[in-house]
């Protein structure tokens, strides 16, 4: 079985931001509209990649990715990098699409209540998080397949 590729794409990550300081509460009105979101997007065929965040946050699912995919990213965390890469909140996922529909993922997004904000791209050999980490799909691979 071989995986579907896909050429570089833009990296959009929809997301719903809980109040600050308190802990998240589970938002199953939010969870849906993630979820219908997500539906809706593939059946357009408007995506290329979709990754749940939940175990490990941000990190873990691109890093989960960019594996999969074989393919590198560059992305930019808002505020504080640890709590961007490795928040467990509820209702986010991670999106990868061709940059031309990225105006149209943006907008069912919106349609359907789900805060989506372009973090970055995909390409290239190297997983790099802006003013966080930078490293390359073999020492993740390695780092990744050590613990397995």
């Amino acid at each position: 079985m071989s995986a579907w590729r896909c050429p570089p794409a833009s990296v959009l990550a929809a997301r719903w931001c809980c109040s600050e300081g308190a802990f998240p509460t589970l938002d199953l009105a939010a969870e849906l509209r993630l979820g219908q979101l997500l539906r809706a997007l593939a059946a357009r065929r408007l995506l290329c990649s979709a990754q749940y965040i939940s175990d490990g946050g941000l990190a873990v699912a691109i890093a989960e990715s960019v594996l999969l995919g074989g393919t590198g990213a560059t992305l930019t965390v808002d505020g504080q990098p640890e709590i961007g890469l490795f928040s467990e909140d509820q209702g986010r996922a991670i999106v990868t699409c061709q940059p031309e529909a990225a105006g149209t993922v943006r907008s069912l997004a919106e349609r359907y209540g789900v805060v989506a904000t372009v973090v970055g791209e995909t390409g290239g050999d190297r997983l790099i998080v802006k003013d966080a980490f930078e490293l390359t799909l073999q020492t993740l691979r390695e780092a990744w397949e050590a613990e397995a």
